[in-house]
């Protein structure tokens, strides 16, 4: 956004000047003006104007002792000067403030417009070779940055800065944005490292900065006086100036006593970015104030929250999912994956039971994107907030589908209790809900779409696959366990529906 500031004590011809040029067509965008000399500068403090056209004669405060202060506060401005008189003094006050140019009056809008518009070429100019040179600065420190997370030399043709090599503190910094997020922009960076420098200078600190990739940018904050409690400090302005490039999550790393000894704070970083998993949105994390990190004991909630959800107890189901967000808080050791690999476990079994149900509106999310969901969760508070979410529509649906028959119910119900027991069969299913066998058969493939026995062998077979993947139970226990007294007859089964023997499963699986 071009901005211009305009000058000039006479209004008529302040005015006049406004009205007359076509500043869009010029790629102004925004117009200020000033009465006397004194009035512009205040003006200028508070809106950096990129191009200033002032009278060299005015009250308070003259054209030339303005642009004199104006160069200490913008440098770069580009100041073009108007006046009646045509003296060389004035001309060699334009010329040692740099004037892009200098207008006689009366003013003619074609002069002004063309030295407007050699403004505006200086300015693209200067801007060229200033960004050519930021852009190798950033190369040179994203290589610097890059050297540093992995304590290697650094080649001479990017030099370690002075203050590195005085023995200043160092304290590593990474920013983990969204994982959809964009490269941060360019400008942006530049301008927010710009304000963080000006900010961190106050307390002879400095930083150096280069972006790993769409998600993750990287600094190092140097100085003498740098310590924890500092480094602590600094992170609320650094949020401040990057928040309007998306949430993100804060890691830094303790401070250490010198630039070889950086890598060891940014791997603290990155140990805290892992942890972050168990952290709400957008946290701030900082090494050395955590509590000792825990191994959590987990335990396996598969079959109970089934079993419950099955049952549509309300209640247990909650009370569950309460157990297992309470295995994990921070600090946590346990890598997402793990915690990712419970959570998904628990939406199959909503799955399974909204299977044994037939509750085909719960049916449309397909085993690979209820993988995709949790794969995609940021923390484990939304994967949390997505499973009680599941399973509140679980309940929901399963209230909607009350037509099951409650006969087909007390069968299921009396299988997931018994299917230990080998004499488990038709007829003991039939005492147990007073029917005859042929009324429980026949009703039971109507509303469920397969045999009852079909139900129990499956039932087993899918309660083995489960014991299968704990090492600490023999292939012959499970077979007992799953109301097999002979493991060659439970092996023959095991591989009519699985494709494999329960050994060669077990192979796999492990």
């Amino acid at each position: 956004m071009m901005k211009i500031l305009v000058a000039d004590d006479e209004k008529l011809t302040r005015d006049g000047l406004i009205d007359s040029v076509n500043w869009q067509e010029l790629g102004i965008d925004e117009v200020l003006s000033a009465a006397n000399g004194a009035e512009a500068l205040d003006i200028a403090r508070k809106n950096a104007p990129d191009i200033v056209l002032t009278d060299v004669r005015m009250p308070r405060l003259s054209g030339i002792d303005m642009a004199v202060e104006l160069r200490k506060l913008y440098p770069d401005t580009a100041i073009i000067f108007m006046s009646g008189y045509s003296d060389k003094e004035y001309l060699k006050a334009a010329i040692k403030l740099s004037a892009v140019s200098y207008v006689e009056k009366p003013i003619e809008i074609r002069e002004v417009e063309d030295a407007i518009r050699d403004a505006i070429d200086l300015l693209d100019e200067k801007q060229l070779v200033e960004r050519g040179q930021s852009m190798q600065d950033m190369e040179d420190n994203k290589h610097l940055v890059e050297c540093l997370m992995r304590s290697q030399t650094v080649g001479e043709e990017i030099p370690i800065p002075e203050e590195f090599k005085a023995g200043a503190s160092v304290a590593s910094v990474i920013l983990q944005f969204d994982r959809d997020a964009a490269p941060l922009p360019y400008d942006f960076v530049v301008g927010a490292q710009q304000e963080f420098d000006k900010y961190l200078s106050a307390y002879k600190t400095t930083s150096i900065y280069g972006q790993k990739d769409n998600r993750h940018f990287c600094l190092f904050m140097y100085g003498v006086g740098l310590t924890n409690a500092r480094a602590k400090s600094f992170s609320a302005r650094l949020r401040e100036l990057y928040s309007p490039a998306g949430s993100f999550t804060m890691a830094i790393g303790s401070v250490v006593g010198n630039y070889k000894k950086a890598y060891q704070s940014y791997n603290e970083a990155v140990v805290l970015l892992q942890q972050s998993f168990y952290c709400p949105e957008n946290s701030d994390l900082f090494a050395g104030e955590e509590e000792e990190a825990y191994q959590p004991v987990l335990v396996d909630y598969t079959r109970p929250f089934y079993d419950a959800l099955v049952r549509k107890d309300t209640i247990e189901c909650n009370s569950i999912l309460a157990k297992v967000r309470a295995q994990f808080r921070m600090p946590c050791i346990l890598l997402p994956s793990q915690a990712r690999d419970i959570y998904y476990k628990l939406f199959m079994s909503l799955q399974r039971a909204a299977e044994h149900f037939r509750i085909v509106a719960f049916l449309g999310e397909e085993g690979d994107s209820i993988f995709d969901k949790v794969d995609s969760a940021k923390s484990i508070i939304v994967l949390d907030e997505m499973l009680r979410e599941s399973l509140e529509e679980y309940f929901k649906l399963s209230e909607e589908e009350s037509s099951d028959n409650s006969i087909v119910y007390a069968i299921q119900e009396f299988v997931h209790r018994n299917f230990q027991n080998e004499s488990l069969s038709v007829k003991t299913i039939s005492d147990h809900v007073n029917r005859s066998t042929s009324y429980v058969c026949t009703l039971f493939k109507n509303e469920t779409g397969q045999t009852l026995n079909q139900y129990i062998t499956k039932y087993r077979i899918d309660s083995a696959i489960e014991m299968l993947s704990d090492p600490r139970y023999k292939v012959t226990e499970i077979a007992s366990k799953c109301g097999y007294s002979d493991v060659n007859y439970f092996g023959k089964i095991f591989k009519k529906y699985m494709g494999c023997s329960p050994t060669e499963y077990r192979g796999k699986a492990l």
